[in-house]
């Protein structure tokens, strides 16, 4: 049986790129691209490490060829690196590309909890980007728990509360906005839920809802 070590340069890996800016990549990550002959990742990752490898660079794209791109790209020879927004196992590519082979990166929803000042322990992560699952946030609110929601990335925030409070979720529970984290847009915004349930805002966002 061929160990970890002899069987790497065959495996697919994936690789947390942060939640956004450059300065978020790690020494793993560096490491890795230098020696990968290709590179696969959201187009704004890409741009911003290309003077780093001199690997083939595969922008992904966003739309319903995504996950075919995908299956392609794994079939190419040599070493594939993939890189995952944030970290692959939080609403990643860890979910859709099995290899043992996964690094972890900082993800929006640590950097949201460093702004914000909310414990992650003390709190769930649901995510709603593939399936509204908004009846779980109120259920897991009602066990005392904070959440952070990883909302639907084609609605604006207030769209997003608003079906939040429509899945039981308090008007007045407290709310906390993360927006573009690490980016030169990022905001951040606090305050009820009726409150920022008009918010018309789109963009990499994470929302914390107080129990």
């Amino acid at each position: 049986m061929a160990t970890r070590k002899e069987a790497k340069s065959t495996y697919v890996k994936v690789i947390g790129a942060g939640p956004g800016h450059y300065s978020y990549f790690t020494l793993k990550l560096i490491e890795e691209i230098k020696v990968a002959d290709y590179v696969i990742g959201d187009k704004r990752i890409l741009e911003s490490l290309k003077a780093l490898t001199d690997a083939e660079l595969i922008y992904l794209r966003s739309d319903s060829e995504f996950y075919s791109q995908l299956e392609e790209a794994k079939k190419l020879e040599g070493t594939k690196v993939f890189l995952s927004t944030g970290d692959p196992m939080l609403a990643g590519l860890g979910k859709v590309i099995k290899t043992p082979y996964v690094e972890p990166g900082v993800s929006s929803v640590q950097l949201c909890a460093s702004r914000l000042g909310e414990r992650l322990d003390d709190s769930a992560i649901i995510s709603l980007r593939y399936d509204n699952k908004a009846d779980k946030v109120s259920k897991a609110l009602n066990l005392g728990l904070g959440v952070y929601v990883l909302p639907n990335p084609y609605l604006s925030v207030g769209d997003n509360i608003r079906n939040l409070i429509a899945h039981g979720v308090r008007r007045d529970a407290e709310v906390g906005v993360c927006l573009d984290l690490s980016l030169p847009t990022e905001k951040v915004i606090r305050g009820k839920a009726s409150e920022l349930a008009s918010l018309d805002l789109k963009g990499l966002a994470v929302i914390f809802v107080k129990p």
